[in-house]
């Protein structure tokens, strides 16, 4: 099976769907990973980190579509109707399409993509198995205080909801700085209620010298806690 990961369009988008530290342990599975020329370059991964990592680079995007098996993007075409419109025409019947889609508000992108065969999984509604149940796609301070007051006023909260009272491992990435004496507060009674509060907060005592090396760090630091075995940066000795 071979992922796709194309080089996002929405504007301003800087992100990139797959990290190349992440590609060993796609590769141990049996994946193939292909890449869309620049799609990491401003996020701060070079193609050549993908190809360190044995991942390949595909000559373009439809080049890109035409092979992958599953495409993987932050922002898919729910969540990118005008920039992504382009993109329709490469999907193909039966393939996999994985990001943000905001199904909920998108109905017609959505139309739209079954109408190609396509096969969607929005990460706002992951299902809430067990192996999913400690990943949280939406960590803003909104989710925060919806988590620590039990509102479960989506999948997101009510996922987090059911790992805190049946004692599984909840990991928080909140992005948000500066934090006002409320967000401080909600962080305090999640973390009492049995959650990880893992910051977006590099350190740099490894000495840093790209952008990709402080998002790393904060990368490996959340797969530490989740027990997996994967080496994304250089630990510090």
């Amino acid at each position: 099976m071979i992922i796709g990961v194309p080089k996002e369009t929405h504007p301003g988008e800087r992100r990139v769907a797959l990290v190349p530290g992440v590609l060993p342990a796609l590769l141990k599975a049996g994946l193939e990973v292909l890449i869309e020329p620049g799609a990491g370059l401003e996020a701060g991964y070079p193609d050549d980190s993908y190809r360190d990592k044995k991942g390949k680079v595909a000559a373009n995007r439809a080049d890109l579509f035409r092979m992958a098996d599953v495409i993987l993007q932050v922002r898919g075409f729910g969540t990118n109707t005008e920039a992504g419109r382009a993109d329709l025409e490469l999907l193909k019947r039966d393939q996999i399409l994985i990001g943000f889609q905001d199904p909920l508000v998108s109905t017609d992108a959505m139309k739209k993509l079954a109408g190609r065969g396509v096969t969607v999984f929005a990460l706002e509604l992951l299902p809430r198995i067990t192996r999913a149940q400690v990943m949280d796609a939406l960590s803003s301070m909104a989710t925060v205080a919806g988590i620590a007051h039990g509102n479960s006023r989506s999948l997101v909260e009510r996922a987090a909801d059911v790992c805190l009272k049946e004692r599984r491992k909840l990991i928080l990435v909140p992005r948000e700085t500066p934090l006002s004496l409320i967000h401080l507060r909600n962080l305090s009674a999640v973390a009492e209620a049995g959650a990880v509060v893992l910051p977006a907060a590099p350190g740099f005592y490894h000495k840093p010298t790209e952008i990709r090396q402080l998002v790393d760090f904060v990368v490996q630091r959340i797969v530490d806690q989740l027990g997996l075995e994967i080496e994304i940066t250089k630990r510090w000795a």
